[in-house]
Parts: C-alpha cells; structure tokens; sequence
C-alpha cells in the first residue's frame, strides 16, 4: 500500500475495525436431524428476543484482539451485568438508548484501542482500516487520530466483504458460534435471552474465533499484508497419501455386563453370531430384544444429558436472578472489571447497612423483661422468698388473740 509505504507502517501495526449487531434471542438457521416419519417441515422454538447488541471488534495483523467493546441499549449501568465471575475485565460496556453506536462512543471506543495497542506499537504510525461510517468520519475522530499517530484508511463503498479481514473471516463464525450458544439455552428451556444471558453466550463465541491464527488469516485472506512462503506452499498440487492402518490381533472375548450402549451393541453381534444353527424364532426374538435393549439404553443416554444439562442451567439462572439491580452509572462506558468492583463494593454497602439495622433492633428488643415481687416490686426474688414480710415490725403483724 502506498499509506504504508508513505509513513513506514510495520505489518504488525495494521488493525481492522468494523461493528457488528446482535439479535441477542434470534437462532440463525441450521441444518438438524429429525426423524424420518415427521411429514412437516420441523421448527424449533428459539427465546426470539429481538432487542439489538451492537459489538464494536478490531483485530491486528500481528495476530491479536483488542478487548471487545459492547453497546447495550438502555440508558443506565446495572450492577447485575457485572457479576459474572468469568467475563475478562477489560471488557468495554457501554450504552445507548438504541443499542447502536454513535459519535460519542466511537470516540469512546477509539480510545479504548489507543489504551490497548500502544504499547503494542512497533514503528511510529498505526494504520486503521475501517468503512465510512459516519461514527468514523466525524470531526473528533479525526483529531484524536492524528494526536496519537493513528492513520486511517477508509475502504470503498460495497467492498468489505471483499477487502475488509473482519467481515471475509471473523463476523460470520462469531454469529454462528453465538446462535448455537443460544440453540443450547433454548433447549434448557431458557425463552428469553437478558443482557445477563448475552455476556456469557457471548464471550464463548469470542474466544472460540478470534485467535490468533483467526486474526491473521483474516489479514491474508483480503491481501493487506504481504504474503509469506507458506501461502505458496499451500498451492502446491501435493496429494498426501494415509498408509493403510494395520489391524490388531483379536483378543479372547470375554463375556462381561456392558457398561454403556457401544459395549452392547459388540457383544449382542458377537452373541448373535452363535446362532447360525438355531432355529428362526430363535433369531428373530433375540434381534429384537437386542433392539429393545439399545432403544431403552439410548433414552437413558439422552435423558440422563438432558437431565444434566437443566440442572446446570436451572443452577445458572437461580444464581443470576438472585442478584439484586442496582444502577451504577448513568450512561457513558465501563470496563468490566471497574463495573464489577463498583458492583460488589454496593452490594457489600448494602450487606453492612442490613447488618447494622439488625444489630440496632437486637440491641432494642433483646433486653428481656425482668420478673418482679409483687410485695415490694424489685426484681431478683418472688413473694415466697421476700424478706419484706420478715423484716415488719412485730406490732404491725396480727396476734392470735386478736384473731
């Protein structure tokens, strides 16, 4: 490129960045297996949430990722977004009120991967590739860029499914691994996909995509860096030939209980063998008890995974509706880490102030109600053992004579 030549920019130091959208509850379509006596064509019930995510994803030549930066649509930060123990920390969450991206979180974004590939920055220029939204093209974009060295490189209108890396590699594997993510929790029941559900379904489509041989295939794929001796090998008409594998001795059968389907599907053919010489009936009732057997011992297989798999499920959603929301910022963008710290140090707030206001009413209501005489009133003894009565004067006790 005549940019890269121009200001002497290191293939390590070319990125890509494009946005791409969510329907966090749609279910792309997919090939499945059905039965073959169904008549209809088959339909699977999906969560079918239609509010929009937009992610925001650049990628590097050099082989890496910067750190996704995620528009939820809202207006507020909730703290339950934050409580995923496995969601990197340098995650970006921002919002707005459609869930796409405008000027200001383009900006947002920008320096977010300023942070992230500085440090990584081989020679002096960092070349950006992107299409010409108009998040892109705006006055402060443009400025930040030069400040910090960041050359910018807009690709022709309708050609980024030809020219642009995240688009001809990357986008359309991280959808497909999101939907079967999503294909899962439906299965588990889960009809309505939240922003708590996304983040997880998410982030294992994310690192199942972008590494780092992902990252620069994308690159090579579209020709933007030059190309290495490998790309030449890898045309080469070689045809490798796999040697025939050679067979074990069969070991002395052993007649054991099977202990899964495979194991009884081996010794009901080695058992059926010995009978050539039965009599028909005999045959036919055996294949079909065998055939009984397998059908009850896939079920169970099916049922026992199916059963697993709810019960993670069932455990992930009880955990995540317990969490209480509370609002923890008022627009802009967070990094997952600081949203989370700001997220536990409410919910800690919260657990000393519940704490105190059940100390306070223990200290109040705790006091027991001390038993009093009923001669003399002060507590410590009864009636029986007050000394009171012992302690009159003999004059103000009745004598005999005068009862």
């Amino acid at each position: 490129m005549d940019t890269k030549a121009k200001y002497g920019v290191h293939d390590d130091d070319v990125h890509n960045f494009d946005e791409t959208g969510f329907q966090m509850g749609i279910i792309g379509t997919m090939k499945v297996v059905t039965g073959s006596e169904r008549r209809k064509r088959p339909t699977q019930v999906q969560p079918g949430n239609r509010e929009w995510v937009t992610v925001i994803q650049s990628i590097c030549a050099a082989g890496y990722a910067i750190p996704p930066f995620i528009i939820y649509k809202g207006r507020t930060h909730i703290s339950a977004w934050y409580e995923e123990a496995d969601i990197p920390s340098n995650w970006k969450i921002s919002v707005s009120e459609n869930g796409w991206t405008n000027n200001e979180l383009g900006l947002e974004w920008l320096k977010h991967f300023d942070a992230y590939t500085r440090t990584r920055q081989v020679a002096g220029y960092r070349l950006l590739i992107m299409d010409g939204h108009e998040s892109h093209l705006n006055q402060h974009f443009k400025d930040y860029c030069l400040e910090n060295k960041i050359l910018t490189l807009c690709m022709p209108s309708h050609s980024s499914h030809i020219l642009q890396p995240l688009d001809v590699v990357c986008f359309s594997p991280l959808k497909h691994k999101y939907s079967e993510r999503i294909r899962g929790l439906a299965r588990n029941r889960v009809f309505h996909i939240s922003k708590e559900n996304f983040l997880p379904a998410f982030k294992d489509a994310f690192f199942d995509v972008f590494t780092e041989e992902n990252c620069r295939k994308a690159f090579e794929a579209t020709a933007i860096v030059r190309t290495d001796a490998q790309t030449v090998i890898d045309r080469l008409d070689i045809r490798l030939c796999t040697p025939p594998q050679q067979l074990l001795p069969e070991a002395l059968w052993e007649s054991r209980t099977p202990s899964n389907s495979h194991k009884f599907g081996s010794q009901s053919r080695l058992i059926s063998s010995s009978f050539l010489r039965s009599p028909p009936e005999a045959k036919e009732g055996f294949s079909q008890l065998v055939k009984g057997a397998e059908l009850m011992l896939h079920q169970n297989v099916l049922q026992s995974a199916r059963i697993t798999e709810l019960e993670e499920q069932l455990a992930v959603l009880t955990r995540r509706r317990s969490r209480k929301r509370k609002r923890i910022q008022q627009g802009g963008a967070i990094e997952y880490g600081i949203g989370a710290l700001q997220a536990a140090a409410d919910t800690g707030t919260s657990a000393q102030q519940s704490k105190r206001s059940r100390d306070e009413a223990g200290r109040e209501g705790a006091l027991p109600t001390q038993r009093r005489c009923r001669n003399c009133g002060i507590s410590g003894h009864n009636a029986r053992t007050c000394q009171q009565d012992r302690d009159a004067p003999s004059e103000l006790l009745p004598s005999i004579a005068d009862v």
